[in-house]
């Protein structure tokens, strides 16, 4: 019998869904779902692959939309697609969920053998982070500022156990670290990531920096820092000993927030000399339970920290499940 028009399914969408599977770009999958996601908007917003499904089902190619922008991908929303982005892929300003800050931004290229090789080098480059693979799309995420250590430990520091509960995951990856053979020496809070809803990780783990900052010291064209263990001024290859030295300095950092700023740098690569220690029995209290145990890892000579981190997060734990 004759119908009149539908207000939701036009000619011009008809002859459109038909050219698309007339190229081979649907597959029947899609189309069991096209009328629902069509009929019933709540069908498009129980999940990413339906919302994109819909997109590529209904919407004119020509008119440039972008089924991605909007959405929320594993606790980013991605906030606007930046203009310029290669052919092969989408770049986006991406805003956490949780933080009001903006900075992230994500890369979502195709799941093919090409892009699964790109990709690859990005990540073991340390440069980015596999986000999601959802929908036929690998998301990569480019961390900012927002999400790293530095910017999320609170003014007024945390509590032994806070402290202790956010970096124990940052020990364990680096005693992994250890246990293959590599060491680094020379980080900091600011390279550490923290993503929604996972543990914090050191974004980049190798000794180079290191071995330069040795050098430029060597040749007279820099001091040593504290990101770096204190050993850097006599040696030019770090040790596990150097990265214990470096979580230490995160753990001091995390327990006095920004009031570490109230002590020289230099006061951290010379903890155990004669004549430094005075100022230590006024820092202590401020680090509560787990201050032997930091002071002990900040030691400025190497034999005189832990054994190993397996020995270090082991007298932590202990220390930070005090009553």
């Amino acid at each position: 019998p004759p119908v009149g028009p539908s207000a939701t399914l036009t000619f011009p969408m008809v002859a459109q869904l038909y050219e698309k599977i007339h190229r081979g770009r649907l597959e029947l999958g899609h189309l069991q779902q096209a009328f629902v996601l069509l009929h019933a908007p709540q069908a498009r917003r129980a999940s990413l692959e339906a919302y994109c499904s819909y997109h590529w089902l209904w919407s004119d190619e020509g008119q440039g939309t972008d089924p991605f922008e909007g959405q929320v991908v594993a606790g980013y929303r991605l906030e606007r697609r930046r203009l310029g982005a290669c052919s092969r892929g989408r770049l986006y300003d991406a805003r956490p969920e949780d933080a009001p800050e903006a900075g992230d931004l994500i890369l979502c290229l195709p799941a093919d053998e090409e892009s699964k090789q790109a990709a690859g080098r990005e990540v073991r480059a340390g440069l980015c982070r596999l986000l999601l693979e959802d929908h036929g799309h690998y998301f990569l995420i480019y961390p900012g500022e927002s999400r790293s250590l530095a910017r999320r430990i609170p003014p007024e520091g945390l509590a032994p156990a806070q402290a202790w509960e956010l970096l124990r995951p940052v020990f364990e990856q680096v005693y992994r670290h250890h246990q293959q053979g590599r060491c680094c020496g020379h980080f900091g809070a600011g390279e550490i990531e923290l993503l929604p809803q996972q543990p914090p990780r050191i974004l980049r783990f190798d000794g180079k920096a290191f071995a330069r900052l040795a050098a430029e010291i060597d040749s007279g064209h820099l001091l040593a820092t504290p990101r770096a263990a204190p050993e850097v001024l006599v040696q030019s290859e770090p040790s596990p000993r150097s990265d214990q030295f470096c979580l230490g300095v995160l753990l001091f950092q995390a327990l006095l927030g920004r009031g570490v700023h109230d002590f020289p740098s230099s006061y951290l690569l010379s903890i155990g000399s004669p004549g430094v220690d005075s100022l230590w029995q006024d820092i202590a209290p401020r680090l509560g339970c787990l201050a032997t145990a930091v002071y002990r890892m900040l030691q400025s000579d190497p034999a005189r920290r832990f054994s190993d981190l397996r020995a270090a997060a082991s007298t932590l734990d202990q220390l930070s499940a005090q009553p």
